[in-house]
């Protein structure tokens, strides 16, 4: 498939050629949302080539067949994909870099991933940021002079001016290039789930250049594509601003589950909810954002932005100080879900015992498993000699944990010895507590780890013969002693 040039009232018509560099969670709903953006005639404004690697092609496949390669709650999604591919023509993936010549804006939406090399000292870690610098290499190969390099990814700060920028400009100067590479910074805030699509459109954008012209583009190419209307867009002078935004927003968040995670064992020790005490609190304005008890941090941002803030700092700034406190809080939050456990051991042994975890991705309604805390809790029970059972509504294989044998939420947990709600699925939180009743078996132990059963269905459980415990919830203990009074 290929655009052909014409008139902006034809099928293709001599629009822009927007290049997305990686079709994940994030590129491909980024290509999608460029590829719907019209003008005022309810024209598409660009045409978009989402590429991506050849070891990807059944997803490639997929998406040029008009079909999402994951489930999401976000059926807006799949509509526009449907209609950029199938109807407008505007949008097609392949593996085909000779595209990147013909670009007039690059995407990046390439992962950078940084692993903890110990699970005791987070101040070891590996940045394998080898895969990134090739595709920003094969970028400054193939581009026009000309072509807006926009990166998406989530880089150390320093990034852009340190690495991207002396890449492309190595290449430019072996293709006897003078001008300098035009090279911008726009952090993604995508939320896979309901509003998938919707965390890119309508939301707040910031960005930066490395110089005025880079930034003059990026900010012309935003507003095509945001409703600055609503949201207006915000420009950080220098690029290294906007690559600290992301990840101190993404640490400011994960400091504050930690935070929440030791009052969480101090509520349950004295026997209160939790979430009761939480409500009362967020009535104050200063306080509205305070987080909730959980079962634990996952997916591709929480669990280690701030790893790749100390990475910038040892190795471009010789900072001195580090990040003592959100390094701690990644500590933590990596090691939540062995909280769950030791709830359910201090009722129960697991050894023999089956075991339904119930949401293996990282959080609610999306099919994304990456860094899920499911894994360590799945993991740990098998140490523990339990038998273990998943499931989850939008995942159908758990790469992470591929021998894990998946069950049904129906009546197949009849024969389950432990329920562990660990995900807040729709589904769960829509199950009646009638319908909870039916599909367990007298004795089951039920296991809210993140909020998933109200004290109604906990109640009408434990009046029928079921246990319940939860994370942040040691009223659970009270109302047990109220109902045994009231059976005696």
């Amino acid at each position: 498939m290929s655009f052909k040039s014409g008139d902006k009232k034809g099928k293709s018509g001599n629009r822009p050629l927007v290049c997305v560099q990686g079709l994940g969670f994030v590129g491909l709903a980024m290509a999608t949302v460029i590829a719907n953006a019209c003008d005022n005639n309810k024209i598409p404004i660009y045409n978009v080539i989402g590429i991506d690697l050849p070891t990807n092609k059944n997803s490639i496949d997929i998406i040029n067949g008009g079909e999402l390669p994951f489930k999401t709650e976000d059926t807006s999604f799949l509509e526009e994909l449907n209609r950029a591919v199938l109807i407008n023509k505007n949008f097609f993936a392949t593996s085909d870099v000779s595209f990147y010549s013909q670009a007039d804006i690059v995407i990046v939406d390439v992962p950078l991933n940084i692993k903890k090399r110990s699970k005791n000292d987070y101040s070891k870690y590996l940045l394998p940021k080898k895969p990134f610098e090739i595709a920003i290499g094969l970028l400054g190969e193939k581009i026009k002079p000309d072509c807006l390099v926009l990166i998406e990814t989530t880089v150390p700060p320093g990034f852009c001016s340190k690495i991207v920028k002396p890449i492309l400009e190595k290449h430019f100067k072996l293709r006897n290039i003078t001008s300098s590479p035009i090279i911008a910074y726009s952090y993604e805030r995508v939320m896979p789930g309901k509003e998938y699509l919707d965390s890119i459109r309508n939301y707040y954008r910031t960005f930066s250049g490395i110089d005025d012209i880079s930034a003059q583009k990026a900010q012309s190419f935003l507003e095509s594509i945001i409703n600055i209307k609503d949201y207006p867009l915000r420009r950080e002078q220098e690029t290294e601003s906007c690559e600290l935004a992301k990840i101190l927003e993404n640490s400011y968040r994960a400091v504050n589950i930690a935070f929440i995670y030791e009052w969480t064992l101090l509520a349950e020790k004295i026997g209160i909810n939790l979430f009761s005490v939480i409500k009362g609190i967020k009535n104050r304005k200063t306080h509205n954002n305070i987080m909730e008890p959980g079962f634990g941090v996952g997916g591709y941002c929480l669990t280690k932005d701030s790893l790749l803030a100390l990475w910038s700092a040892d190795n471009f700034y010789n900072s001195m100080y580090g990040l003592p406190f959100s390094k701690t809080a990644l500590e933590v939050n990596d090691k939540m879900p062995l909280h769950t456990i030791d709830l359910i051991l201090q009722e129960t042994s697991v050894r023999d015992k089956k075991v339904a975890i119930m949401g293996i991705s990282y959080r609610e309604d999306v099919g994304d498993t990456r860094f899920s805390p499911s894994e360590l809790f799945y993991k740990e029970l098998l140490k523990l000699k339990g038998i273990c059972f998943v499931h989850d509504p939008y995942v159908e294989y758990w790469p992470e944990c591929q021998e894990a044998p998946f069950i049904s939420f129906d009546h197949s947990l009849k024969n389950v010895d432990i329920i562990a709600f660990t995900v807040r699925h729709r589904c769960y939180l829509e199950a009646t507590k009638e319908y909870l009743l039916e599909i367990s078996k007298e004795g089951a132990l039920f296991v809210d780890a993140f909020n998933i059963l109200d004290d109604k269905k906990i109640s009408f459980l434990l009046e029928h013969n079921r246990n319940v415990i939860g994370v942040g919830k040691g009223h659970i203990q009270r109302m047990k002693e109220t109902i045994n009074c009231q059976k005696y």
